[in-house]
């Protein structure tokens, strides 16, 4: 599982990739990696809005995202320097 701040010019949010998801797309999400993300908005409480991650591919990827309904295309980004931190091993969370 990895949690993953992206960033683009109006600002940054929490991406959550599940072990599955990371799995699959673990060669795109490096740091200052460009990225299109696709997934769901999740909302708890008060807390910021973060994003739960279903597919993830380059910028350079011209072909479209699945068919499957999607809440929110999370448009592109940057993976900061924690994300890499997670990839590695040496920065670990969990929900």
């Amino acid at each position: 599982m990895a949690f993953i701040n992206l960033e683009d010019l109006y600002g940054t949010m929490e991406v959550v990739v599940f072990p599955r998801v990371l799995e699959k797309y673990k060669s795109l999400i490096k740091e200052d990696q460009i990225v299109l993300i696709k997934g769901k908005i999740s909302i708890r409480g008060d807390e910021d809005v973060s994003l739960i991650a279903s597919e993830v591919k380059s910028i350079d990827d011209d072909s479209e995202f699945s068919s499957q309904k999607s809440t929110y295309n999370g448009g592109y980004g940057r993976a900061d320097n924690y994300s890499r931190q997670v990839l590695s091993g040496t920065g670990k969370r969990s929900l």
